[in-house]
């Protein structure tokens, strides 16, 4: 078994690192990736869709530091030898966020990809001496939680509902009994209500940010209909890439689940939201805002800015 040394480690917290990103041509991976690149790293992106046109474009500057892998999470003979190209770190992210109608039908394939797929990668990796593992979780980890907490933070009890989120926090607690165990480098950081770049229905996402369905309906020349208020905390997906590569470069990471987003509706409620900027009925309309983002190639609303 190939172990990491201290001087292996001190090369990995810096630049030049090869990073592996399972799930890596979804929303989230994309977002990761285009930040891993723009600091100087090599990325190789495993997945079972093809990169988007977007990012291939996008991306056009980096093809000496880029490396597509078709391939499916669940197929462990492929899984074990992407792993063994050798690697500083792994960002395990591939998941189906699944709806409850999805739930009913295939429990199966959602606890195929989004739990057990997870171990392969990680004896993989133990035994390839990867650095580090960043095991991207979910804020929906806190479940009813959220309804009893008006803030979120890493010692709150989490209270997982959907089998999503119930997948989610197993993935966590997993993570961190075989790192303790092996004293492997494991980081479970939960996303939370994520928007922006590269966001599109790919076919394991069965609901899209709010956003990218009111930039959908306004490019048809409707009207985006919500079923409710938009109370809620957003994070800008590029500020997701940017938190998740600090991660990845950092020396020794303070908490081993770090939370993107925990504000729960509770306290949402009681700040203004630009989603109740004009309200008849339940009827939104979002037109200068909208329109704004509409005619830019890219979500583009300012970093670091809840929404």
């Amino acid at each position: 078994m190939a172990m990491v040394v201290a001087a292996d480690r001190d090369r990995c917290w810096g630049r030049g690192m090869k990073i592996l990103i399972f799930g890596g041509t979804g929303f989230v991976g994309l977002n990761i990736a285009a930040a891993l690149l723009t600091r100087g790293h090599a990325v190789t992106l495993f997945d079972r869709a093809n990169l988007p046109a977007a990012a291939q474009h996008d991306f056009a500057g980096y093809r000496e530091a880029l490396t597509i892998v078709h391939g499916d999470i669940t197929d462990r003979r492929a899984v074990m030898d992407v792993v063994a190209g050798g690697h500083d770190a792994i960002v395990l992210g591939a998941a189906i966020t699944a709806g409850p109608a999805r739930e009913a039908a295939d429990p199966e394939q959602i606890m195929q990809v989004n739990l057990l797929a997870q171990l392969p990668v990680l004896v993989a990796a133990r035994r390839s001496g990867v650095a580090r593992i960043i095991n991207l979780s979910s804020g929906a980890a806190y479940g009813a939680a959220g309804a009893r907490h008006a803030l979120l933070d890493e010692e709150t009890a989490c209270d997982p509902e959907s089998l999503y989120a119930i997948t989610k926090f197993a993935s966590e607690r997993v993570a961190a009994r075989l790192a303790a165990l092996w004293h492997f480098d494991i980081v479970s950081v939960r996303l939370s209500s994520v928007f922006g770049r590269w966001e599109r229905a790919t076919g394991v996402r069965d609901t899209l940010s709010p956003h990218a369905q009111i930039l959908a309906t306004l490019r048809q020349q409707g009207e985006a209909v919500l079923p409710r208020p938009g109370v809620k905390d957003w994070i800008y997906s590029p500020d997701v890439a940017d938190a998740v590569t600090l991660l990845i470069e950092a020396p020794k990471p303070k908490h081993r689940i770090p939370v993107s987003s925990a504000v729960s509706p509770n306290l949402a409620r009681r700040r203004p939201s630009i989603f109740t900027a004009r309200r008849t009925g339940r009827r939104y309309r979002f037109r200068v805002w909208s329109r704004s983002l509409a005619g830019a190639p890219v979500l583009a609303v300012p970093s670091r800015r809840s929404i």
